[in-house]
This record gives C-alpha cells, structure tokens and sequence, in this order.
C-alpha cells in the first residue's frame, strides 16, 4: 500500500499553501515532515489523507492516490481505514462524552461485533497507554491527554498508515516517551507506516527512515534523517533550568507576598489556598503564588497537573470552590482583555471574524483604544501580514496560535497569559513572538507562560512553579537571573520600545 502525490498544489483565495508537491510514500516507512510554521506541513497531509479536497474548500491541483484511488473520486469513510490522521488540535476530532466511547466509536460505525469492538479498545488504549482513563469524561481531561485518546480512536481503526499532525504539542516528556514506544511498535510490530509532522523533530529523527523538508509549500529536502540530539527527561532538564527555592506548596506570608524574593513592588494577582474540580476530579488543590508586574513566570509540569485550570481561574472564567484571588488593577473590576489576556491551547476558540486583520482589530474597536503602529508590528513580526485577508479558521495551528496572540497583543493587557504558545512555531517566530509578549516591553505589565518546552522557559522566564496533581511541587527562579536582571532577549537583540496604546483612526 502507498500514498502517492503527482504534482499536487493547493491553493486558499490568492494564497499557494502548496506548489507542485511529488512524493511516494509506502507502508513500509516512517516518514518526518519538517519545516517553518506556514510551510505547508499541515496542508500537506491532509492533502494526502483526502481531508482535502472532501473537508476543506480549497483549490487542489495535481492528483493524490491511496491504494491506487484517487482521493478526489474516494469517499472520505473509504480513505479512512487506510489512512488514519490525528489533528494538530485533537479534541476537533472527539465527538463523544467518555473515553471508552470514543475508542468504540469507529469500530462500531464499520459495523463491528460487540467482541471485536472490545478487543479493538483494549488494544488501542492499552498501545497509548490510557487504560486508566477508560471512563473518565473527556472535557475533564488535558490537551496532552485529549490526544492520546484522538491517537487511540484512530488506532481502533487499524489502518495502514497512521499521521500524526505536531502529536509533541501540549504534551510533556512522559507523554512524548509513552508515544514513541507506541510508533515503534506500530511500526516495527504491526508494520504499520508512520507519518509524523512536527515542528520540533529531535524527538523523532532516531525512529524515521526518511525526512521530508518544507519550504515556502515546496520539497526543500527529502533524504534520510538529519542527525538526531538525545531527548533530556523534563525532570533533569527542569533542574537545569531553576534554583529550587521552595520544594512543596511553599505557603504565603500574612501579607501573601512569600513566594517571590522581593522587587519593591506590589503583586499583580496574589492566589490565596484556591482550590478547584471538576466534579469529584480535583484540579488544583490549596494553590498558594503571586505574579509580579515586570516578571514572566513560567508554569510547567506534566498533562493533567491543573495548569489551564490556574490560567482559567486567574482570568476569571473559572471561580475559586476554595480561597481568594486578589487583583492590582485599576477600576475594581477585572476585565478579561484589557486587564488579563489569555490565549488558550486551542486558538480557533478564539476566533469571532471573517479575516485576521478583523480578528485583531476587533477588541481595540469594541474599546476604542486601538494603536495602528503597534498593530502593524504585531502583524509584521508574527507573519501575519501576508494572511490578514484571509480566514482564521483556514490558518495552520502556527499561525492560528499567532493570530490569537496578535489580538491580545492589540489591547496590551496588564496580564498576559499564554497557554502553550510555541505550538507550530518554528525558533525564528516562536522569538519574535515572545519578545513582544516580554513584560520588558511594557512596565508594569505580567507574563504567564504555561509549557513543556524547557529552552523558552530558560531564555524568557525569571521564574519558575513546578505543578504535579493540583499542587505546586517546586519554585525556583530560572538559573543564571537574580531579581531585577534583565531578561536574555536584552542580550541577544536589540531592544524597541513598546508603544503605548491610545486611540488611532487609521489600519
């Protein structure tokens, strides 16, 4: 069995997403498809599952075949037991309440017996390493946990070649160990062929017989793998990054002020023993920490350790079951986008308009404070110029992930919280993006950066919490930065003022 694609181009409004793309690929291989975010990766596999031309309303030239057929003249069911594909974003492709029902759900639909449909999910969790979730709700589960229950229910398909779409974004080291023994099971044992894209593909180079490289939608590279680096476990690496200051929940002071060497300055948000669940699955338990203004404070630690429930709690679209946050901000009363801006996991829950440049714009107008100069930097830097004309929904996971950030960026919020922004970047963007989030851009403004990726938390926090199971398991400020020091962009780029935001006529 094999995928083939004879020059095959795909086209969105005015945009080439890919040109004259040429590929054979068999059962027998493990393919790596790399790249810059906005290169063509995603629009790639999708071609050659046959999401498109069935699922998305793009132009496509050239000619895919699967087994032969063409995935034009195929029926979509048709192409999915041969070729099975896991999102950039999993929980698109969740459509059931519990886990078990999920796993089941394809093979009932192929009209399996009771027993083969049992014997299917226990093979699928157990290759994922799920079986503990089996009725656990699903919106109650973490990104990273979400898509092993996406790679599941695909896996339950059996198909002949499984891709997988960044499968290391949102999820942590154990995760990412857990999914690598699954590939080479399926692969080595099942002779099942592999695709994986990934924006960060160290963790796969050692597994892949073949790298595919793209550029500007065109093969840039196709050979054997570049020379893999060695994987660091997340608990080595978290202890090269910080000085544990505090092992444990370290409790605030009477005044709530504790869990920071004193900046001379008063907290932004101080969280007072708030605890938090869903249902009677605890998700953050007694939390005790304060943000400072000036600060990025990173907040890291394996899926399911109660990270976006603290990011949902601080900006006010979850309230406390137990404690008290307390906020620094002028007017009383917090507002979400103004006061705090947070970019969930998922970007595409952000999105209300037709076009980028609207989704951007959209805050500052409805509160009559836009700034055009700022605005037109933020597109620039994050690469959206190019895009403003087209759909959000139409973007990769990158530039979605940018385009989310670029709206909250517009109405420069006194707190920024992103939850997992290098999703899809590549280093040159992922740079850019952070250094305008940098609290040094704004005095008197806070960072929360939520993720696994333990070169950005090096480079751009001055802090670190480490969370496992709701609590706060160990702090630290990040190694090699005292209070009051500059942050590492200071050393490795020139700096440019942040513009302050006052009302502008003109886009």
């Amino acid at each position: 069995m094999r995928i083939q694609a004879a020059h095959l181009g795909v086209q969105a409004r005015e945009q080439f997403l890919l040109r004259d793309i040429c590929l054979d690929i068999t059962a027998n291989e493990f393919v790596l498809i790399t790249g810059p975010s906005g290169s063509g990766k995603t629009t790639l596999v999708r071609c050659l599952s046959g999401l498109i031309p069935h699922g998305y309303e793009m132009a496509m030239s050239g000619r895919v075949t699967v087994a032969g057929r063409s995935t034009a003249d195929t029926p979509l069911p048709e192409l999915a037991g041969q070729v099975a594909m896991v999102f950039q974003q999993p929980q698109c492709q969740l459509f059931n309440l519990y886990v078990e029902e999920e796993v089941a759900f394809g093979p009932h639909n192929l009209g399996l017996s009771e027993r083969q449909t049992t014997q299917r999910v226990e093979q699928a969790l157990a290759a994922v390493g799920i079986e503990h979730l089996r009725m656990q709700a699903i919106p109650t589960l973490s990104a990273g946990q979400k898509q092993r229950v996406a790679i599941a229910s695909v896996l339950a398909l059996q198909p002949r070649i499984l891709i997988l779409d960044e499968p290391t974004t949102n999820v942590d080291y154990a995760a990412i160990k857990k999914l690598r023994q699954t590939l080479v099971h399926l692969h080595r044992h099942l002779s099942m062929g592999i695709i994986v894209v990934e924006q960060r593909p160290e963790e796969f180079r050692e597994l892949a017989s073949r790298e595919i490289q793209l550029a500007q939608g065109q093969i840039a590279y196709d050979g054997l793998p570049q020379q893999p680096t060695i994987p660091q476990p997340a608990r080595q690496a978290w202890e090269q990054v910080i000085n544990i200051e505090d092992s444990g929940q370290g409790a605030v002071d009477s005044n709530g002020l504790r869990l920071t060497t004193d900046t001379g300055h008063r907290p932004l948000v101080v969280v007072k023993d708030v605890s938090y669940s869903y249902g009677t699955t605890p998700a953050v338990r007694n939390l005790d920490l304060a943000i400072y203004p000036g600060e990025c404070l990173a907040l890291v630690g394996p899926n399911g350790a109660g990270k976006t429930t603290v990011a949902q709690l601080l900006a006010g679209l979850l309230r406390p079951q137990k404690g008290l946050i307390q906020y620094d901000f002028d007017g009383g009363r917090v507002q979400l986008g103004s006061d705090i801006g947070l970019i969930f996991e998922q970007p595409q829950q952000h999105f209300l308009c037709d076009t980028v440049t609207e989704e951007i714009w959209v805050g500052p107008d409805n509160l009559g404070n836009g700034n055009a100069p700022w605005i037109k930097q933020v597109l620039t830097e994050l690469r959206l110029a190019p895009l403003k004309n087209r759909s959000p929904q139409t973007l990769s996971c990158g530039e979605q992930e940018r385009t989310a950030v670029a709206a909250a960026l517009s109405l420069a919020p006194r707190l920024l919280i992103l939850d997992e922004p290098t999703a899809g970047q590549d280093v040159e963007v992922l740079y850019n993006l952070m250094k305008l989030a940098a609290p040094s851009r704004n005095p008197g403004h806070g960072l929360l950066l939520i993720t696994h990726h333990t070169e950005t938390v090096r480079q751009w926090a001055d802090r670190v919490i480490v969370m496992e199971n709701g609590r706060i398991v160990a702090q630290g400020r990040v190694k090699g930065k005292s209070v009051g020091s500059k942050p590492l962009m200071a050393l490795t780029a020139p700096s440019r003022s942040y513009p302050q935001l006052c009302p502008e006529a003109g886009k």
